[in-house]
């Protein structure tokens, strides 16, 4: 499973946007807790494609929600509908969301 973890890893960072879309979904599902996971899902929000950040946000938040919440706060300033989704995020974590938005 390791080597497959990687490969999906390097996908989300070298992939076509449909492709990198499919993996973050994938993720999310299998709810791995690697590091090199949490890594490329964060590097997949600087994505250009509106859709792959919106997807790999979606992984981390189902993958570790507190992991996600401080990768969360600087796409309140990403496109409309990235905004609303790291908003619901933060929303939905409640109390635990105000440290992160205090830093």
């Amino acid at each position: 499973m390791a080597n497959d973890l990687e490969r999906m890893c390097k996908l989300l960072a070298d992939g076509d946007a449909e492709l990198q879309i499919a993996v973050a979904r994938v993720l999310r599902e299998l709810k791995p807790k690697d590091a090199a996971v949490h890594k490329a899902l964060a590097g997949a929000l600087k994505s250009e494609n509106e859709m792959v950040r919106l997807y790999s946000l979606e992984a981390l938040a189902g993958i570790d929600l507190d992991a996600a919440l401080p990768l969360a706060v600087p796409l309140l300033g990403a496109d409309e509908r990235t905004r609303a989704r790291a908003s619901q995020i933060l929303i939905e974590a409640g109390p635990r969301s105000a440290k992160v938005l205090r830093d």
